[in-house]
């Protein structure tokens, strides 16, 4: 997927309609290491907002949610690296 790229999570992107971000989440409950699959050390949220028209002010409310949400999911997960 192509997009701006924004600070949220480790990798965050904005496009058009929509936004999405990837971070490493190490939880209490889960052993670290590398054995663990990427599905459980990594999260990935995504904002769709496919009515909108895809302008600047579009693309700077998805930047400002997104980074919330990933905030929001890393204290709710209580990943240990937030």
């Amino acid at each position: 997927m192509h997009g701006t790229p924004v600070q949220a999570g480790d990798e965050g992107l904005v496009w058009g309609k929509g936004a999405g971000a990837v971070f490493l989440c190490e939880r209490p409950d889960l052993p670290r290491g590398p054995a663990l699959p990427p599905s459980q050390k990594y999260v990935e949220l995504e904002i769709s907002a496919d009515r909108a028209s895809d302008t600047p002010r579009t693309r700077e409310v998805l930047t400002g949610l997104l980074k919330q949400y990933a905030a929001f999911a890393k204290q709710k997960l209580k990943c240990r690296n937030a």
